[in-house]
């Protein structure tokens, strides 16, 4: 996957510009237990100017992760570099994030630690004590102007039974989101609905687990904008052991200018480890006042039955109200080798595209594999 193209500074001379590649590795050594786990590889290419003509190397950032008994190690960052750079022909880069956690018997906790850029921070923390966890994560950036700008999560989560509501439902945890001078971005929110991603962003139980991506994440999602400000309080509900529901409700502000819930929804019969039926569904639905849209997403993730058949689907409506009107619906999914461009039908606008249809059009699909 290609991350993109990027500049940066150095002090006393010529900023050096490259391109990145993102890859997901996966490769593990050992178990649970004592292990190590490489997850991502970051290859960036560079290229400066400097007095002795035109300098270039190849950078490799690893991200991974280790376990030795009760101790877990998270480091982000770490590499080596190689090529003809005004430092010499090669190079160990240190971690640019790195976390600790320890489980010993009733209590267990940690913390992580990122450095982006001088001023810009990402960080979390986590500690349970008799089942009750408690865990924060977030960024901090300072703006132009001496202004902070921070995204944070915060969540509590409780040992069954939880708290009984009756009907055999009960409140598991709670939390919220603070976004000071931070917006919604909703189009990488719907995007990451298929993945999973915006899901465990939102909706984590162990953020030291993947502290690293979850970080990433999280500043793709909630983008620094001065004066805009994100509130929401989440909630995990559980009925009997088969259905669970993670859901937050979200509003940006001044306005406000967005008012969203997302959620993430898993069905299980069995148990975790082996299930007969595993549903998930992660699901977006709001209204974008700036943009004139309603808008309601969803996405089946990694959802399976008895283990080895997999089930994918979603759903999608998009109401456009304003000077551009239209209405879209889908529902099942789309084949492989379908292409919206060969059918004979007008193109979905964008919000605030400046298309105008001249009439409402209305579109279901089901796709069948």
């Amino acid at each position: 996957q290609l991350a993109g193209l990027a500049a940066q500074g150095a002090a006393g001379g010529a900023p050096a510009f490259g391109v990145e590649f993102s890859r997901h590795l996966g490769l593990s050594i050992g178990g649970k237990g004592v292990g190590l786990w490489v997850d991502d590889l970051l290859t960036r290419l560079e290229t400066a100017f400097s007095g002795t003509g035109v300098a270039f190397r190849a950078v490799f950032r690893f991200g991974a992760r280790g376990e030795l008994g009760p101790v877990k190690v998270t480091m982000d960052g770490a590499g080596v570099w190689i090529g003809r750079w005004t430092s010499g022909n090669a190079g160990v880069l240190a971690p640019t994030g790195i976390g600790i956690s320890i489980e010993a018997g009733p209590i267990s906790g940690g913390g992580f630690l990122k450095t982006y850029a001088p001023g810009d921070y990402g960080g979390a923390l986590q500690l349970k004590i008799l089942g009750i966890g408690a865990f924060a994560y977030g960024l901090y950036k300072e703006l132009p102007g001496g202004d902070a700008s921070i995204a944070a999560l915060i969540g509590i989560r409780l040992p069954l039974p939880g708290i009984q509501v009756g009907f055999g439902f009960a409140i598991m945890g709670f939390g919220g989101l603070i976004g000071i001078n931070r917006r919604a971005d909703l189009d990488a929110l719907r995007e990451r609905l298929v993945s999973g991603t915006a899901g465990d962003v939102l909706f984590t139980d162990d953020p030291m687990k993947n502290a690293p991506k979850l970080l990433g994440e999280l500043r793709t999602l909630f983008p620094d904008k001065k004066g805009t400000h994100v509130f929401g309080p989440t909630i995990k509900i559980q009925w009997l052991s088969l259905l669970r529901l993670d859901l937050g409700l979200f509003i940006e502000l001044p306005g406000p200018s967005k008012v969203f819930i997302a959620g993430s929804g898993k069905l299980v019969l069995g148990s975790e480890d082996f299930a007969l039926v595993h549903l998930r569904l992660d699901f977006v639905g709001g209204v974008d006042l700036a943009a004139s849209l309603i808008f309601f997403e969803g996405y089946l993730v990694d959802s399976t039955v008895l283990g080895i058949i997999r089930i994918t689907g979603g759903l999608a409506l998009r109401i456009g109200y304003g000077g551009n009107p239209y209405f879209v619906y889908s529902v099942g999914g789309f084949h492989p080798e379908f292409n919206p461009g060969n059918l004979p039908m007008p193109a979905i606008p964008r919000a605030g595209a400046g298309v105008d249809l001249g009439v409402v059009w209305f579109k279901q699909e089901m796709y069948l594999a």
